[in-house]
């Protein structure tokens, strides 16, 4: 596959939302949407040619920016679903793109990945 078929893949994947966020409420609704805004910025990671690390710190900036947001008005329970979501789906796409033999992907999402729960780790210490 093409790296674009794989990443339409993994846009229909994102598309989905979780079974864990309920759609009649308010505060799920806008968590969905802070989400989306989040998965549509890691679309930036999936192409052919490796991103500067300033890229992906930039990057890493406005998710975090987004995150903050959520975090004002999610509990614990819906934090923790968001961190799995994340780490899962993260690593779903690395695995994804390495069957695909997309090294260039597979790279920008293990900077991403490894740089941001850096950062998280460091500031949660």
């Amino acid at each position: 596959m093409t790296i674009s078929e794989v990443r339409k893949e993994m846009y229909d994947k994102m598309s989905k939302i979780p079974s864990w966020i309920d759609t009649k409420s308010i505060i799920d609704h806008q968590i969905w949407e802070a989400m989306s805004e989040i998965n549509d910025m890691l679309l930036v990671l999936l192409n052919d040619r490796l991103l500067r690390e300033k890229s992906i710190e930039k990057l890493i900036e406005k998710v975090d920016s987004v995150i903050e947001y959520m975090l004002a008005f999610t509990d614990g329970e819906k934090q923790v679903l968001i961190y799995v979501y994340y780490t899962t789906l993260i690593q779903h796409m690395i695995w994804r793109f390495q069957d695909e033999e997309q090294f260039e992907v597979c790279r920008n999402l293990k900077l991403f990945f490894d740089s941001y729960f850096q950062n998280y780790s460091q500031n949660n210490d």
